[in-house]
């Protein structure tokens, strides 16, 4: 079927984290219309088929305790990847967890010490730093580095770091949020090749995998490194806009760290009961969501060049590069006469209704930019550049 992405539901009254925080919870000082471009979550409606298998579920009148089913849940995301990515795990590697952060949780607890570092690649999506720092291990970074808008790894630096004892486990993001890069087969070796050697652990978050533009191929983690030392961790959510629904998968091939995972997530956390709702929206996603995927992905990509358009046309200064992967742009202000992210961000907010994420909540290396989500109608992304123009005009 075709779907109709220039339409937006009303969210509100929904007890929507994007659109509800703004209006009942008195975040936003605004009193005009609010164009909400901050968290990670679409303003599409999902596939037919999630809607359909949710609804077939919610016609049974008993919400009782559920058991994921170990067949067909393991199984459609191991399906998923084998047909896309050529990454053929075990199903009976896979394990079901309400969420990739409460699974980046499990594994700093479980494979790490207090004081031990834990290595990220910053500007990084902030609960990388907040997870491992509420832990009490240390944050370890390794800044990515920044030619003409576009990031690549800093192997050196990296390499120095595995090679400190004191360093545990690194957090992988790839794709990369929020500066957008897919890394290469190379790259993702490199980094598998110079953990395993020093005994790094690398926990590789990839719930983006599958929004990538289009010619763009994303690799995962294991499937270019040492899979035996790789633990990864991946949803739907991101794929096919169900994060409320609260299910991820962990993948783990090497048998003892499965164990310890297991011990720690199911049976001294009881992290391993889903809802009714989120196994069948998670198996119809996986194995009837391609259709859908594919037209959301077009749309996307057409929003990034409308984005670049519009800011080549109204903000020539602002720097801006299509990402490889993610529905995130991420927009330099320097050449635009902005140097504090957070003061324009607020800015943004209290003058114009337009709510982004500053980019120094993602590291040090963030400061200076701005993060959209333009996983929306293409007259959103529109609004938001007119916005930005008229606020670095008061400046």
């Amino acid at each position: 079927m075709k779907y109709d992405f220039d339409r937006m539901p009303d969210r509100s009254n929904t007890a929507s984290l994007k659109w509800d925080r703004n209006f009942r919870m008195g975040h936003v000082r605004y009193d005009g219309e609010v164009n909400s471009m901050w968290v990670a979550d679409m303003d599409f409606p999902c596939a037919k088929p999630i809607v359909s298998a949710i609804e077939k579920r919610a016609a049974h009148p008993v919400y009782g305790y559920s058991l994921f089913d170990r067949d067909k849940v393991p199984g459609a995301i191991c399906n998923w990847i084998s047909k896309r990515y050529g990454w053929s795990p075990a199903c009976n590697d896979v394990l079901v967890a309400p969420g990739v952060v409460t699974s980046l949780g499990v594994a700093v607890s479980e494979f790490t010490e207090p004081g031990d570092g834990i290595i990220i690649q910053t500007p990084v999506y902030y609960p990388f730093r907040k997870t491992i720092e509420a832990a009490g291990r240390r944050v370890v970074v390794n800044p990515l580095i920044c030619h003409g808008g576009r990031y690549s790894m800093d192997f050196a630096d990296l390499e120095a770091m595995v090679m400190d004892p004191a360093n545990k486990l690194m957090i992988l993001c790839s794709p990369h949020n929020p500066v957008g890069r897919v890394w290469t087969e190379q790259e993702l070796h490199e980094v598998g090749r110079l953990c395993s050697e020093n005994d790094v652990l690398l926990v590789s978050d990839e719930i983006h995998m599958d929004i990538t533009r289009d010619g763009t191929e994303f690799t995962p983690a294991a499937l270019a490194g040492d899979r035996m030392n790789t633990i990864t961790l991946t949803a739907p959510s991101k794929t096919f806009n169900i994060p409320g629904l609260a299910i991820s998968v962990v993948i783990i091939e090497n048998q003892e760290l499965k164990e310890r995972w297991k011990n720690r997530a199911y049976g001294i956390l009881s992290l391993g009961m889903t809802n009714p709702l989120s196994a069948e929206a998670y198996i119809a996603a996986y194995d009837n969501g391609a259709e859908w995927l594919e037209q959301v992905s077009r749309y996307i990509d057409g929003n990034f060049r409308l984005l670049k358009e519009c800011l080549q046309e109204k903000i020539p200064g602002m720097g801006f590069i299509i990402p490889e992967g993610t529905y995130l742009a991420w927009l330099d202000l320097g050449n635009a006469g902005v140097n504090d992210d957070m003061a324009f961000a607020k800015d943004l907010e209290r003058l114009e209704g337009l709510l982004v994420d500053p980019g120094s909540i993602f590291g040090e290396e963030g400061r200076g930019f701005i993060r959209l989500n333009i996983a929306c109608p293409a007259r959103r992304v529109v609004a938001a550049v007119e916005s930005i123009q008229r606020v670095l005009a008061k400046d």
